[in-house]
């Protein structure tokens, strides 16, 4: 199960983006649940280099925003003394350097080509993120999740239909730098409701550092249910129709 869970508004620019249920043991979100939002044609954005923290994990009356280390502390009016500072936010969730030469990126769970402009930015949360081995982060699941759903929803669920988007992660017992757990699992369910005609998709992988074995499954959200009912007690992800 979760360990010390934290449920999170993520907010950008003083703007509600995205949900994300934290497991602040394991620094890793258990899941992000989001609005498809993409307006471009492609899922090749560019990338920020320095990711977000959330100030609100380190100290309960610190900003309840996402934003840089750096400019958190320049935030604060009464400021704690910088060691004291940065080990409030290294004990609460992950960091920028937890992931450097560790051999992981840090991949998306609402990745960031599913939204539009500073929605786009707030992606870049590393409480969005879990670390992903590189060949599966930027080839098979951006190939066989992000840009199939980026299109699929982009053609045939169109305004006023709503795209709504949870994409989880279940732990392995696999850490990096004593700090980091790495997903066994990746999962995403889709549901694009619609008055007329709801439709859902759900897809899973494996996460291992075996590239050529790596397969995205796409299959109903109630057979992603069952196969979530393998790592967790109970598993369900939309009420209604979308199954």
């Amino acid at each position: 199960g979760l360990q010390n869970p934290v449920r999170i508004c993520q907010i950008h620019n003083n703007t509600p983006r995205f949900a994300t249920l934290y497991d602040r043991l394991r620094r890793m979100p258990a899941y992000s649940a989001y609005i498809f939002n993409a307006k471009t044609s492609s899922c090749q954005p560019d990338r920020l280099s320095t990711w977000f923290i959330e100030p609100q994990l380190a100290d309960n009356n610190w900003i309840g925003e996402s934003m840089t280390v750096n400019y958190l502390y320049q935030q604060l009016g009464n400021k704690p003394e910088k060691t004291v500072f940065k080990q409030k936010i290294f004990d609460s969730q992950a960091t920028n350097c937890d992931y450097e030469d560790s051999g992981f990126d840090r991949g998306h769970l609402n990745p960031n080509c599913h939204q539009d402009g500073e929605g786009r930015t707030a992606t870049f949360t590393l409480t969005n993120a879990v670390p992903m081995y590189e060949d599966f982060n930027r080839k098979i699941w951006y190939s066989q999740y992000e840009n199939i759903v980026n299109n699929e929803l982009k053609k045939n669920c169109t305004s006023p239909s709503i795209g709504y988007i949870v994409v989880g992660a279940v732990s392995s017992q696999t850490i990096v730098n004593n700090r980091l757990y790495v997903p066994s699992l990746i999962w995403a369910a889709v549901c694009c409701h619609s008055v007329k005609n709801s439709f859902s998709l759900a897809f899973w992988a494996d996460h291992y550092p075996r590239p050529q074995q790596y397969k995205v499954t796409c299959d109903s959200i109630s057979n992603l249910e069952s196969k979530l009912k393998q790592y967790i007690t109970s598993a369900s992800i939309f009420s209604g129709g979308c199954k």
